[in-house]
């Protein structure tokens, strides 16, 4: 499917904030699922229910809960997701907003985000189903500056994708 040009993701990010200074970088995805990647290498993740929940620890074993029943020692994680979440619904608008969101297999496995990164100009974000997007910061940028900043992106992106610990 992904080989076809009008192909599109089924599932892509449509909100991010990045508090990687302090907790970690968050992102709502197309399917109205929320994620937070947080700085010690775990991951939490909502599903569009608002009820399921996936922790991911730093060995990558993923847990399975609820929002009514979770480990106490996730207390302070879920509290900063909620917060983020009406953060993000209240004040951030939808990236790709106009485009329709193909239906998916609701057996299929929810993507969420493998890796990230910032640079002073966008910020390069790959889920786990193979999807790559990129948010330019700056709003105005001329044609030159952009495509100077996709060719860094792109070596980035091989690099990322060459490196065996990344995966």
């Amino acid at each position: 499917e992904m080989t076809d040009p009008d192909a599109q993701p089924v599932i892509w990010v449509i909100k991010w904030v990045d508090y990687s200074d302090k907790y970690g970088f968050a992102y709502q995805l197309s399917d109205d699922g929320v994620g937070v990647m947080f700085n010690d290498g775990t991951r939490l993740i909502m599903l569009a229910n608002c009820f399921n929940i996936h922790y991911i620890n730093r060995d990558g074993n993923e847990l399975y809960y609820t929002v009514m029943e979770y480990p106490p020692e996730l207390d302070k994680k879920m509290r900063l997701m909620n917060l983020v979440l009406k953060y993000m619904k209240v004040l951030l608008m939808k990236a790709g907003s106009s485009v329709a969101v193909k239906p998916c297999d609701s057996m299929s496995r929810i993507p969420y985000m493998h890796q990230w990164f910032r640079t002073q100009s966008a910020v390069v974000m790959q889920l786990t189903n193979g999807t790559v997007q990129r948010f330019q910061i700056q709003e105005n940028g001329c044609c030159k500056g952009l495509a100077k900043n996709l060719e860094y992106a792109y070596e980035k992106l091989v690099l990322m994708l060459s490196n065996p610990q990344t995966r």
